[in-house]
């Protein structure tokens, strides 16, 4: 997945994201990168690597991983909006051919 401030791009599709989602993406990762290197509470993990990109350039990159199974008013993961953009309408498309 790559972000930019207004977009999500996935498997070379790009969609248009709101001011909430990435409010929400933000703090996903701030709340995350704060709780590096404590136990989590799920039984399975996400890991990910954010990389800060400037003029096509590589500036900054930290690996995260997500195992806390926290979800809090406002919280957005990448996978939700992933979900949500990109493959809800497939899914709801292929539900009405299955009908």
């Amino acid at each position: 997945m790559s972000f930019t401030a207004e977009t999500l791009s996935y498997h070379g599709a790009t969609k248009t994201v709101d001011f909430k989602d990435m409010a929400g993406l933000d703090k996903y990762f701030r709340d995350l990168s704060a709780k590096q290197g404590q136990f989590g509470g799920c039984t399975s993990s996400s890991h990910m690597t954010l990389t800060l990109n400037r003029d096509g350039e590589a500036v900054g990159q930290i690996s995260l991983k997500d195992d806390f199974c926290f979800r809090e008013d406002g919280m957005v993961a990448p996978n939700s909006l992933k979900y949500r953009l990109f493959e809800k309408e497939r899914e709801q498309q292929q539900t009405l051919i299955d009908d």
